[in-house]
């Protein structure tokens, strides 16, 4: 991705002012030759009547916003083979300008999106929930209002250029979704190891980094929950897991190798772990979970 990202970087610096995702509209600036009117109209009313900017660039899930950007590119470039076909290259060049730049967003964050949300995912968050773990999240959010901006002043020349009474006010893009995500990204607690987003984590500690035994519960409704084994010489009030969000419980303990039984104690009542298919009973009918420590 770093070469990727480097490049994208250095290509919007040439038409957005320094630190900013404000256009820069001196190097962005494409001349119109009057016979190239009715290309222009033609090309207004086809991005318009599709739809494609921008409402479903503004989703809230990203796999969505990679999929529009997609569907954008390839009506553009189904747009621009008619353009040059019909030798209208300057209208040809701000379509051109409009690919490339798209073109350039997707190689940046795409394939690395991808790879994110295929990878190893041992907490089991579901897809929405997941990708706000993304380490990406808000560069690419902020890379996208730039996206936004470009395309929107580059598609706005046409539109001026083609107003005849026959294309309406080009607006200016909702850009409400992304910069959602920018500053969420700018409040997220991250692990200095891995990136993991520690909101999602079930304890204090990053469930990727933390070397010792994980205790984790799915229970809703609950006031407390204590773990109770042999580990602790079945004490009743030692160790009292943290509840966190999505009816999640959690306790973490570094434990030497060996074999050990366990119960948690839901509000006083003695329960087996349902994660846990591995179950020993004892003489007297006692059935407690397993635990082995490599």
């Amino acid at each position: 991705m770093a070469n990727n990202f480097a490049t994208l970087k250095a290509y919007l610096s040439q038409y957005l002012k320094p630190e900013s995702v404000e256009v820069n509209a001196g190097p962005l600036k494409f001349k119109f030759q009057e016979g190239l009117k009715k290309d222009a109209i033609e090309v207004i009313n086809s991005l318009k009547s599709k739809n494609v900017l921008f409402a479903s660039m503004n989703n809230e899930i990203w796999e969505y916003v990679f999929l529009s950007l997609k569907n954008i590119q390839t009506e553009i470039i189904t747009l621009n083979n008619g353009v040059k076909y019909r030798g209208s290259n300057e209208l040809s060049e701000a379509l051109d300008f409009m690919i490339e730049a798209i073109a350039l967003y997707r190689q940046a964050y795409e394939t690395n999106y991808i790879f994110f949300m295929r990878a190893p995912n041992r907490l089991n968050l579901g897809g929405p929930h997941l990708e706000r773990n993304w380490p990406s999240l808000g560069i690419a959010a902020k890379d996208l209002l730039a996206l936004r901006q470009l395309l929107y002043h580059s598609i706005k020349q046409i539109s001026d250029f083609a107003d005849s009474g026959e294309v309406s006010e080009w607006l200016p893009p909702e850009t409400h979704m992304a910069k959602f995500w920018v500053n969420y990204a700018d409040g997220r607690r991250l692990c200095e190891k891995c990136g993991f987003n520690l909101y999602y984590s079930p304890t204090e500690e990053c469930p990727y980094c933390f070397e010792g035994t994980t205790f984790k519960l799915q229970w809703f409704g609950a006031s407390e929950i204590m773990i109770s084994g042999t580990f602790n010489n079945w004490n009743k009030n030692e160790w009292k897991m943290g509840q966190h969000p999505y009816g999640q419980w959690a306790y973490q303990k570094k434990l030497d190798p060996g074999k050990y039984l366990y119960k948690f104690i839901i509000d006083g009542v003695w329960t087996l772990d349902p994660e846990n298919k591995k179950i020993e009973t004892d003489e007297q009918g006692n059935s407690n979970s397993i635990l082995i420590v490599d």
